[in-house]
């Protein structure tokens, strides 16, 4: 099993509820979570999963961006891991640094505790 984070996002908190539902019922075990952030095992590879997530995103009608698969680094067409807004989104670090504080980020090598205070010194959109 892979140790893994996604971001959910939608409109109305119902629909964050089925998504959580149909992560679980998708193989997945969702851990724990701190909204946006959802920390999940799975035992998928990872295109297999980021298809699976598709699936889910659309029938719960939510937004699902994968944030990191244990430590992969993945560039392709169906795939980018880690985000690539990771390092400097205040919307995804604050939850991943509750999560998982000591967690490294597997280009930057620095903790998810580490690159909140970096992202919390400069401006930028995704703050």
């Amino acid at each position: 099993m892979k140790l893994a984070y996604v971001a959910l996002t939608a409109q109305r908190p119902q629909k964050l509820d089925r998504a959580l539902a149909l992560l679980a019922e998708a193989g997945n075990r969702v851990l724990r979570v701190s909204l946006p952030v959802v920390e999940v095992e799975t035992d998928l590879f990872p295109r297999q999963w980021a298809g699976r997530l598709r699936q889910i995103a659309t029938k719960a009608g939510v937004n699902i961006e994968v944030v990191l698969y244990g430590n992969a680094i993945i560039d392709c067409a169906a795939l980018t891991v880690p985000h690539p807004k990771l390092h400097r989104s205040r919307r995804l670090l604050a939850p991943m640094t509750e999560l998982a504080p000591e967690l490294r980020h597997p280009v930057l090598r620095k903790t998810m505790h580490e690159l909140l205070g970096l992202a919390g010194r400069r401006e930028t959109p995704d703050s």
